[in-house]
């Protein structure tokens, strides 16, 4: 979900992020895992050094649930050698998701190591279903994480408990480790309607990412899917870096929304260490104008999107409870008659 917030008085509150998105319940293959905690599931009770282990961790640290397959007695990401998955065969899984537009909504996927051979997002019995292809993507020799085979999927969560999720999320594929991931901080990020995901991995080492986006999600926000693009750091174009124009994926996808379409970008890279990949609209946020004292109240301005909905947002100190003066706005400005002899008060515009 992508959020535009601009301070006045040099003030810029973000929301604290919950501790989890999806529950700790996974099935592979039509087998449920096994519950070892709130946190944590995983497929086997008693897993052994020879066999390949699905496990679903919550990584508050990250903002996300984790799925991994690894080796949980040899405690590797190694799907090499030795294992009972077997590279270039089909997986079914199945994820027990918490109910589309709760504030612990599942906000984007990263799949890592395997093709997408389906996907549907369903809203009616609240899971994720996801048939993947295990693949062996190339890594190379100067990489810290040596082996040459690994599978994860992250989920990152919204952390907005004032603006659920309402949509499916976007969905990306790559071939770069997952625990190169991080969350982008380049400036121009805060300023894209889609999604951005910062890499810092090995200088020249190839990546790719693939991102598909839905219809839904761009209903959503007003956005036609067919000006979504791939930038660098908020670049077009960059050395070593490229990206398709949006086309119909190949991956069979069910949103569980009836006419729902959807539009798949490529972007490749070669020197990525460490850069924000962003795919979508980049539009400018909402910009206030002034604050005005008037003799019921302060009046707020800004230059509005006659297209967008806004939601108006105060704070009485830089730690202070985020409290919301209206919502529905589509003007150019608002009295806020709650104010009353208050000597400093600090707002934010939110598009809804």
């Amino acid at each position: 979900m992508k959020i535009n917030l601009l301070p006045v008085l040099g003030l810029l509150m973000v929301a604290l992020p919950l501790n989890a998105m999806i529950e700790n319940k996974i099935s592979i293959n039509g087998i449920s895992a096994y519950v070892t905690g709130f946190n944590d599931a995983q497929s086997d009770k008693n897993p052994d050094a020879t066999t390949a282990r699905f496990t679903l961790r919550d990584n508050p640290s990250k903002k996300c649930w984790e799925f991994r397959v690894w080796n949980l007695q040899a405690n590797s990401l190694d799907l090499s050698s030795g294992l009972d998955v077997t590279l270039g065969t089909d997986i079914e899984l199945q994820f027990q998701k918490y109910p589309n537009g709760d504030p612990q909504g599942v906000r984007w996927i990263y799949i890592q190591g395997a093709d997408l051979r389906g996907f549907t997002y369903s809203d009616v019995t609240d899971t994720i279903d996801m048939k993947i292809r295990p693949i062996a993507p190339a890594r190379t020799t100067g990489h810290p994480m040596s082996h040459t085979a690994a599978l994860g999927i992250i989920f990152y969560y919204s952390g907005m408990a004032s603006a659920p999720i309402t949509y499916s999320p976007p969905v990306a594929l790559g071939t770069v480790f997952l625990d190169d991931l991080q969350m982008p901080q380049h400036p121009s990020s805060s300023l894209l309607w889609g999604r951005a995901v910062r890499i810092d991995g090995i200088d020249n080492e190839p990546v790719r990412l693939d991102y598909i986006f839905g219809s839904t999600y761009a209903d959503r926000w007003n956005l036609n899917l067919n000006d979504f693009r791939g930038y660098l750091d908020g670049q077009p174009s960059a050395p070593g870096f490229s990206a398709s124009l949006p086309a119909k994926p190949s991956n069979a996808l069910d949103m569980g929304r009836p006419g729902e379409t959807f539009v798949h970008i490529v972007s490749t890279a070669h020197k990525f260490s460490p850069h924000d990949f962003q795919f979508g609209v980049f539009r400018p946020a909402p910009m206030f104008t002034g604050i005005q004292r008037e003799p019921s109240g302060a009046r707020v301005s800004w230059v509005p999107d006659t297209s967008r909905k806004y939601q108006l947002q105060y704070f009485s100190s830089l730690a202070g409870t985020v409290h919301i003066l209206a919502t529905n706005l589509s003007g150019s400005s608002y009295l806020d008659t709650t104010i009353g002899a208050a000597p400093f008060r600090f707002y934010r515009l939110r598009e809804e």
